[in-house]
């Protein structure tokens, strides 16, 4: 391991990264610390794609198993082939590490240029803790969710029979994919924490350029000091070519591999993308003996009534292209047959064949028996004594006391009446208020005179029998 002076040295954008990763034993001068901790992770890596590879053998054509079996196999490789070539490669990122105490400090540069290019470190380093927790969480999530439901966090199992073997793939995914994530989280923390540091160091170099002085007493003397500033930032400028030399070679493997499984990954996503939208079509057999489709057209698909997959999709801007001039139609709520320039094609409504298996439905309700029964019981019971409202009563009462039987065996009863209704009245007199609007009357009703607001009448239209006195 580094000493503590070097790691203090380390920039502040690369030494969250490079801490973490001396955590896998990397950057360590004992080569059993070194290569132990990596040599078991890659070999939980492999058994792992091993198996995965082994699924296989019993998957059926289902295309959303292969590709998502698929896209864990990939990415279980990248992963293995990080953990190969870093640990292969420890010394050159071990020489990338130390060549980063050779890079000028910003506070030798003024103010601003110290305050900017802490700020920028700064920012990098919180960056990384974001990806760190970010990563790190995922995976907790990636490992809960299965396990909760009795599956495997990755990939799928179709070996059914083999238990201690699935026991096995489990305990080694628990195991990989917390360890490969914190791995890969550093590795591409460090890829964003080297970057950083170049940028910097260029952006020191050009600030120092600027602002380059040379004093002295005398114009020899001036003229020395201005040449060695300037051969200090030639070799600053070499360091820094140097640096980026060596760290696109020490990274140009690892996004190659990357670049070369990430192929086939994304091909993998987009086959499943469009199987999902490219199912049989149709759905069903079409029966078409009573399509009476006309012997002398040309289909351009002549088996279009069997389902079967889709061979191509096209856009519209092909699509319109296509259509020719001609269409028939086969009857009210039939097909339609449109001409285009790879023949009639068909298209509407039609009947579904009924392929004579049987169809089983099985619905389940969980409740309670004794309750849904004591319902059953309570809606089915005729209650001796039925519960009437207050009007229910008075309309028996009135039917009660004033129906009766006509000559021709009819029913007669007089229209009920509600007592509650205001009495009819006369308006008597007038009742002016100070400023000569009339607001109150004295009504006269069959119970007496009584004052009444004019907002509270209802005037009606006389009439020669009138509201008696």
């Amino acid at each position: 391991m580094m000493d503590q002076a070097l790691i203090a040295k380390i920039p502040e954008s690369v030494r969250l990264p490079f801490l973490n990763l001396t955590k896998f034993g990397l950057f360590s001068t004992n080569k059993f610390k070194a290569y132990i901790p990596m040599t078991i992770l890659s070999l939980i890596v492999a058994n792992i794609i091993f198996v995965a590879i082994l699924q296989f053998i019993n998957v059926k054509r289902d295309i959303s198993d292969i590709v998502r079996n698929l896209e864990d196999i990939l990415a279980l490789s990248l992963v293995l082939v990080r953990i190969v070539i870093v640990t292969y490669c420890n010394e050159d990122f071990t020489r990338l590490i130390q060549m980063t105490k050779l890079f000028w400090d910003p506070s030798k540069f003024g103010k601003q240029t110290e305050v900017e290019i802490i700020s920028m470190r700064r920012f990098t380093s919180q960056l990384q803790r974001l990806f760190f927790v970010t990563g790190l969480i995922a995976a907790v999530l990636i490992l809960i969710f299965p396990l909760l439901h009795n599956t495997i966090p990755l990939g799928i199992w179709t070996l059914k029979d083999h238990a201690k073997l699935y026991l096995c793939l489990m305990i080694g995914q628990v195991i990989a994919i917390p360890f490969s994530a914190f791995f890969v989280i550093c590795l591409d923390c460090m890829y964003l924490g080297f970057c950083t540091e170049i940028v910097i160091q260029f952006r020191i170099l050009s600030q120092y350029l600027q602002v380059l002085k040379a004093e002295s007493n005398t114009v020899k003397e001036m003229e020395i000091n201005r040449l060695n500033k300037i051969k200090s930032c030639v070799s600053h400028h070499r360091l820094i070519l140097w640096f980026v030399k060596e760290f696109r070679q020490t990274f140009s493997l690892l996004l190659l591999f990357e670049f070369v499984l990430d192929g086939p990954l994304i091909c993998a996503e987009l086959l499943a993308v469009f199987e999902s939208i490219t199912e049989n079509m149709p759905n069903f057999k079409v029966n078409t003996n009573n399509l009476e489709i006309p012997k002398n057209l040309k289909l351009a698909d002549p088996y279009f009534n069997n389902p079967t997959t889709i061979d191509i999709l096209l856009g519209a801007e092909m699509f319109w292209e296509l259509l020719s001039v001609g269409q028939v139609r086969l009857g009210s709520h039939k097909p339609i047959l449109q001409k285009t320039k790879l023949g009639w094609v068909i298209g509407g409504p039609v009947e579904r064949v009924f392929n004579g298996e049987p169809t089983t439905s099985l619905v389940a309700s969980v409740s309670n028996l004794e309750l849904t029964i004591t319902r059953f019981w309570e809606l089915e019971r005729i209650t001796d004594k039925q519960e009437c409202s207050v009007e229910d009563h008075k309309c028996e009462q009135h039917f009660k006391a004033t129906h009766k039987r006509n000559s021709e065996g009819r029913f007669i009863i007089e229209l009920p009446f509600k007592s509650d209704v205001p009495a009819h009245g006369r308006v008597i007199e007038l009742h002016p208020g100070s400023d000569q609007i009339v607001r109150v009357v004295s009504l006269k009703t069959v119970s007496g005179v009584t004052k009444r607001a004019i907002t509270k009448l209802c005037f009606l239209p006389l009439i020669d029998e009138g509201v008696k006195d």
